[in-house]
């Protein structure tokens, strides 16, 4: 594919199922940062996959039905390398968000002044100051490209205090839909705020749900589902 051809369906399925090549997945990666049409057909591609995954899945209680996916992230994680691995942490509101320098890299067009606004917010999170995240982004309509920031936002709430306003983020997000590791990361942030906000029934029916998988939140949700199952006694 040359630079300027447009990526086929069928290239993009192949990418976001990750059986392209390396080389070919870089290439097509490249095109997409530059290209908002078929960033937005992949992001599509990969939000049917996930919404077909769940339909696959056996029926089971979640207090995240109602959450938003979108695959910007998918591919922004591909090709900047979002994230970082973090420690598996011990507690839900101790969990800090893994950012790293790429995190605010937006693509072509954006406006110089909120991209500002968004590096400051970074900034302010990995320096662990969630009460100036709070104060760049809380009234802040943040782009559907940068919907990792929400999620960086609904941990800075937690944080300072404001469960049910971070509960109201996530929710926006349809945190079931979002691919790996966004998924894990998003849901454990939603568990500390259901905790945190008094909704014990459905963060309960949360941190069993990540207990059950395999996921890098496993070992500390099963940590904390027996704290609350020993809190009942």
């Amino acid at each position: 594919m040359s630079a300027t051809a447009h990526p086929g369906a069928d290239r993009l399925l192949d990418l976001a199922a990750e059986l392209l090549p390396p080389g070919d997945a870089e290439v097509t990666i490249r095109h997409l940062e530059s290209c908002p049409p078929c960033e937005d057909r992949f992001r599509e591609i990969c939000r049917d996959a996930e919404l077909a995954k769940l339909q696959r899945r056996p029926a089971r209680r979640m207090p995240v039905t109602k959450v938003a996916a979108i695959a910007a992230s998918f591919l922004l994680v591909a090709a900047l390398a979002w994230w970082v691995r973090a420690p598996r942490p011990g507690d839900a509101a101790a969990y800090w968000f893994p950012v790293d320098g790429e995190t605010v890299r937006l693509r072509a067009g954006a406006p110089t002044a909120d991209e500002q606004v968004y590096k400051d917010a970074v900034a302010a999170y990995r320096a662990h100051d969630p009460a100036k995240v709070v104060a760049l982004l809380r009234d802040r309509e943040i782009p559907e490209v940068l919907d990792p920031l929400k999620i960086m936002l609904a941990s800075a709430l937690v944080k300072t205090g404001d469960a049910h306003r971070a509960e109201d983020v996530l929710t926006a997000l349809r945190v079931e839909t979002l691919p790996q590791p966004d998924r894990d990361r998003a849901s454990w942030i939603l568990y500390a705020a259901l905790r945190d906000g008094g909704k014990t029934p459905e963060a309960r029916a949360l941190v069993e749900a990540l207990a059950s998988g395999s996921g890098e939140f496993a070992k500390a949700a099963r940590s904390e589902a027996a704290r609350l199952r020993k809190s009942d006694q």
